[in-house]
């Protein structure tokens, strides 16, 4: 089961890079917000992480990764005709990293507590 979810994390980092790097009319919009569709799609991204690579040094880890990441696709943005990189959106895109491996890792912790 942990393969799956390996595979499913690493496909959703490079889903978020083509949709990060492909020029503004190329990228699908699924939702009105800009900011939900980051927060989203880095929660959904880190929850696979925290799935596939479990525990609490792993689920920090993956937040700092993650939230790294969308930082210099940010920056990426910048040389990319139609798109343009925001402090806003690598805020909103690293909250959704930090959130889904905090909240994550609560719940598997409640659903298999370690045994002292």
């Amino acid at each position: 089961m942990d393969q799956m979810f390996r595979v499913v994390a690493w496909a959703a980092v490079a889903l978020l890079t083509v949709l990060s790097l492909v020029p503004g009319h190329w990228r699908p919009h699924l939702v009105a917000s800009g900011h939900v569709e980051h927060f989203i799609a880095y929660f959904l991204t880190s929850s696979a992480f925290v799935l596939a690579y479990r525990g609490w040094t792993k689920a920090v880890l993956t937040a700092l990764c993650l939230s790294s990441y969308s930082g210099i696709m940010e920056i990426m943005q910048l040389s990319i005709p139609g798109r343009h990189g925001q402090l806003s959106d690598f805020l909103i895109s690293s909250t959704g990293a930090c959130v889904g491996a905090a909240l994550l890792s609560i719940v598997l912790l409640i659903l298999h507590p370690v045994e002292s």
